[in-house]
C-alpha cells in the first residue's frame, strides 16, 4: 500500500497564524474564511485559491487575503502587514509546517463592490509541509 502525503488545510492553518500573530501586535481585526454579517469593521478573509503536489512531502497552495478596514489607508497597512506576516512565516519556529512563502500579487485596492468599503487584496503561494498518513 502506498504512504499517503496528507497536507493542513490551507484555510485554517492561514487563519490560525494570522490571528495569532496579528493579536501578539495588539491588532483587533477578525480573521475569517466567510465575511460576517455584520462585517466587522476590521476584517481579513483567507481564500484558498489553488495550488499543486508536485513534490513528495512539500505542497503549494495559494491562498487570497482580503484585508477590510473603515480607511483606505487602514485597509491598505492591514493588506501590507498580512502579506508581511505570511513573507515571514517560513522562519517562523512556531509554525513549522509554512516552509516557503512568495508573493503571486502584491496588496492591491480592490473595493468590495457590495458596499464600496475599502478593501485590499493579496494572493501569496505557500509552501506546507505534509504528514505521512
Amino acid at each position: 500500500m502506498n504512504e499517503l502525503v496528507v497536507y493542513p488545510a490551507i484555510e485554517t492553518l492561514t487563519i490560525a497564524y494570522l490571528s495569532t500573530r496579528l493579536a501578539a501586535r495588539g491588532d483587533r481585526a477578525v480573521v475569517a474564511t466567510k465575511v460576517p454579517n455584520p462585517r466587522p469593521d476590521r476584517l481579513v478573509r483567507v481564500s484558498a485559491a489553488g495550488g499543486g503536489n508536485d513534490r513528495r512531502i512539500l505542497a503549494s497552495r495559494i491562498v487570497i487575503i482580503e484585508c477590510w478596514d473603515l480607511h483606505e489607508p487602514e485597509a491598505a497597512q492591514l493588506a501590507e502587514l498580512c502579506h508581511a506576516l505570511l513573507l515571514s512565516a517560513p522562519r517562523d519556529p512556531q509554525e513549522p509546517r509554512i516552509r516557503a512563502a512568495a508573493t503571486v500579487g502584491a496588496p492591491v485596492n480592490h473595493p468590495d463592490p457590495d458596499t464600496r468599503h475599502p478593501r485590499y487584496q493579496a494572493t501569496l503561494d505557500l509552501d506546507v509541509r505534509g504528514q505521512l498518513a
